[in-house]
């Protein structure tokens, strides 16, 4: 199970934190609200009708960061919200009920990440005994260009941005934790399906810019 930790500091107070939460369990017990849009997938036969793959969308505009480095000590110190550590000890207890291993990460990010969120997260991994990967410190290991990898002026990772970071993500998992390549076998043939026609729209991004 892996995480992304700007779940953590999501914290709006204490009634827009149970608002949320009794959205969410709205949508579990009656998915019809959260799902209500997909009918119309069915009958769409476009071939890039669908943009999203497996949870991500590929989103390829590009937006510098301009802000400089912004892993610094100095800046305020970030609080986990109580909404973030509610469902985080759930998923850690379940998780642990059935044997998966829990795994931490940070995306790079200016506009969520600094010093004091990376200390937050790391202390609350050893804590727990998990293991946590913080790419914001990561940047040139990746090869990450802020004039060319963000979406929107350093909230997001654009397209380029999220290849990188899924790549040094993978290689982490799979050297960390023993994460197979699962590739070729018969129960994962309908992700085969779907990373053939996401390297295909890719290709076709990619071409239609040079």
């Amino acid at each position: 199970m892996v995480l992304e930790t700007n779940m953590f500091f999501r914290c709006q107070g204490i009634m827009q934190d149970m608002q949320l939460s009794l959205g969410e369990l709205t949508a579990y017990y009656f998915p019809i609200f959260r799902y209500h849009n997909l009918w119309k997938e069915a009958f769409d036969k476009e071939e890039d009708a669908l943009t999203s793959y497996k949870g991500f969308e590929i989103r390829s505009a590009v937006k510098p960061y301009e802000g400089g480095d912004y892993m610094q000590e100095e800046k305020e110190q970030d609080k986990l919200s109580a909404y973030g550590q509610l469902y985080f000890d759930q998923i850690l207890r379940l998780c642990r009920k059935h044997e998966i291993q829990v795994v931490l990460y940070s995306v790079p990010s200016p506009s969520n990440c600094n010093y004091h969120t990376h200390d937050v997260i790391s202390n609350l991994a050893k804590k727990k005994e998990i293991l946590y990967v913080d790419l914001n410190l990561k940047l040139e290991e990746l090869g990450i260009d802020w004039k060319k990898d963000s979406l929107d002026g350093g909230d997001h990772l654009n397209l380029s941005g999220a290849k990188k970071a899924t790549a040094y993500l993978g290689q982490y998992l799979k050297d960390a934790c023993g994460l197979e390549d699962r590739r070729g076998q018969d129960a994962y043939d309908e992700w085969d399906k779907k990373a053939k026609k996401y390297k295909k729209k890719v290709q076709k991004i990619l071409k239609s810019r040079k």
